[in-house]
């Protein structure tokens, strides 16, 4: 009987603890979904890549930093190349390393906060059409097809700026 009475106290107790830190978890993870839809509508968005998943291979996990960033109407890109090329110009062949303007830009939000980004970006080497998705908590996919090379995916993060503080 004891123990019946102990327990239920202490339920009643540290039930607001839990209920509390749950409507913190859900207010930052909407908070954070507003400023990656903000970062879209705005036309600038950083991913930071952590994984390559190139055709018929197995993952790569990167160790340098690599990334995407998308700012108005140009793609800077730094990323790995890891897959069969089919034609690559002479003294190339490394990775993805330019800053172009995009064409074809499409951008679709979804209900649900995620994003799916499509552009195409035309250098002397090669065309090459990004389809990126973005979910609402900030993690990102990142496919790039190009006509010399085989197609290849990568997997990372959106960095956003710090939320400003409301104190």
């Amino acid at each position: 009987m004891k123990t019946t009475i102990i327990l239920m106290v202490s339920l009643l107790l540290f039930s607001p603890l839990a209920i509390g830190q749950q409507k913190t978890t859900v207010t930052k993870k909407g908070a954070k979904a507003t400023r990656i839809e903000q970062a879209i509508a705005a036309r600038d968005i950083h991913i930071m890549v952590n994984q390559a998943i190139p055709l018929n291979h197995p993952s790569i996990q990167l160790t340098s930093d690599y990334w995407l960033r998308l700012k108005h109407d140009s793609a800077f890109v730094y990323l790995p190349y890891y897959g069969r090329a089919y034609s690559v110009p002479y003294n190339g062949g490394g990775g993805f390393d330019f800053a172009k303007r995009r064409i074809n830009d499409t951008i679709n939000v979804k209900k649900d906060g995620e994003s799916t980004w499509q552009f195409s970006v035309r250098t002397d080497d090669d065309n090459y059409q990004f389809n990126v998705w973005i979910s609402s908590d900030g993690y990102a996919t990142i496919t790039v097809n190009c006509n010399n090379r085989q197609s290849i995916s990568y997997y990372g993060e959106c960095v956003l700026p710090e939320a400003p503080s409301t104190k």
